[in-house]
Parts: structure tokens; C-alpha cells; sequence
């Protein structure tokens, strides 16, 4: 293994419009996204989300908060360490937790949805 010097695996952000712009296009131009990480839970995922999405939820189904235990081991059998990894949920705040233990776990390239689906959904309101 060659030694490329230190990684910057440091948990960046991204605002809901330049997800959307990185998810249609496939990538940016800084950052190459292939997917987004949905981490509602099922039933939730079900009812809407973003096309070619992929749902593993953080919090073990109809539990109080709990997380998956299987969560990282769940995420890699979708996505390579090294793929851009675009994740979301309901509000934000769940979505910054799982993108720092993805980067603990290994992963290099997760972007945060800053604001989550709700974030969408008031951008799609305010643009009515």
C-alpha cells in the first residue's frame, strides 16, 4: 500500500439544492457523488425519497433511538468505502451522526444533507 500522506476525512455538509445538483448529474464539480443514503426508517422511506436512493436506517425500526447495530456493516455491503456518499435523513441531526461513524468506520467521501428531507420539502414549498 502506497503512503498518499494524510486524508482529509473530516465530516463536510452540503445544502440541499447542491445535494439535488450532485445527485441528477451524477457528480460536481468538486465532489464526486453517486448515491444518497437514506437513513429513515423503512416505512418512512416508502412513503418518499430520492430516486436511486438507498434505505438503511440508522435507529433499529420501531425502537426509541436505538442504533443498528449492523448500521456500518449494512452501508458497506451498498457502497465502497471510498464512494461519494451523499446522507440524509428526516431532519439533519441523525444524518451528521451516522456520516461521523461512517468516517470512524473508514469511509472517505460522506457528505451530510444539511436540514435532511425537511430541508427539501421547504424548498419545494417555497418554490410554489
Amino acid at each position: 500500500m502506497s503512503d498518499q500522506g494524510p486524508r482529509d476525512v473530516s465530516l463536510k455538509h452540503v445544502e440541499v439544492d447542491a445535494a439535488r445538483g450532485m445527485l441528477q448529474s451524477g457528480s460536481h464539480r468538486y465532489l464526486d457523488v453517486r448515491a444518497i443514503l437514506d437513513l429513515r426508517a423503512p416505512e418512512v422511506f416508502a412513503t418518499g425519497n430520492v430516486a436511486g436512493s438507498r434505505n438503511v436506517p440508522y435507529y433499529i425500526p420501531g425502537s426509541d433511538k436505538v442504533k443498528n447495530t449492523n448500521f456500518e456493516q449494512e452501508v458497506l455491503s451498498n457502497f465502497d468505502k471510498e464512494e461519494g456518499i451523499i446522507v440524509g435523513c428526516g431532519t439533519g441531526t441523525r444524518s451528521v451522526l451516522a456520516a461521523a461513524d461512517l468516517l470512524a468506520a473508514g469511509f472517505t467521501n460522506v457528505y451530510n444533507m444539511a436540514g435532511g428531507y425537511r430541508a427539501i420539502k421547504n424548498k419545494q414549498t417555497d418554490n410554489k
